[in-house]
């Protein structure tokens, strides 16, 4: 596709680890909800969630419970305010396995990562051409061409 003097190309990347490119934002416990039995954490929709609790009678305290430094979960704030788990994929956008987080002791918050308007994970070209970079240097370093690598890196700098 093109557009003006840019062409775009869509690809699809196979990951062979985990990637996480962050967005600079952390979501605290009152920003989504933490399953420990079920290891998942969910992450809401606030507007939805917001019309969801006045639907129910529930916004008053929802407020009181964002005001209070004491209470920080949002899953107990909803258990105790009789909100069925069924409920909950009315103001869940999606959910994700805790994966390593159930190994921590004080979890705390959630690091974003970017997204693009319509709420989709994206790779920013800059990450891409890095990583890119970095896979080439590995397989010079590992054809032992370290004279080509130096080249490599000096000739990137300058332009």
């Amino acid at each position: 596709m093109r557009c003006g003097h840019l062409e775009r190309k869509q690809i699809i990347l196979k990951t062979l680890s985990p990637i996480h490119i962050g967005s600079g934002m952390t979501l605290n416990k009152k920003e989504y909800i933490f399953d420990k039995k079920k290891q998942m954490i969910s992450f809401i929709n606030l507007p939805e969630l917001c019309a969801f609790l006045k639907g129910k009678g529930l916004l008053k305290r929802y407020e009181n419970f964002l005001l209070n430094s004491r209470q920080n979960d949002l899953l107990l704030f909803l258990r105790d305010n009789n909100v069925k788990e069924s409920e909950y994929e009315r103001f869940t956008i999606y959910s994700i396995d805790a994966g390593e987080v159930m190994r921590e002791q004080r979890f705390r918050g959630v690091l974003t990562f970017i997204k693009n308007s319509e709420g989709r994970p994206y790779i920013p070209g800059s990450s891409l051409k890095g990583a890119i970079r970095t896979a080439l240097a590995a397989y010079l370093i590992e054809k032992g061409d370290y004279r080509r690598i130096k080249d490599e890196i000096l000739r990137a700098r300058f332009q």
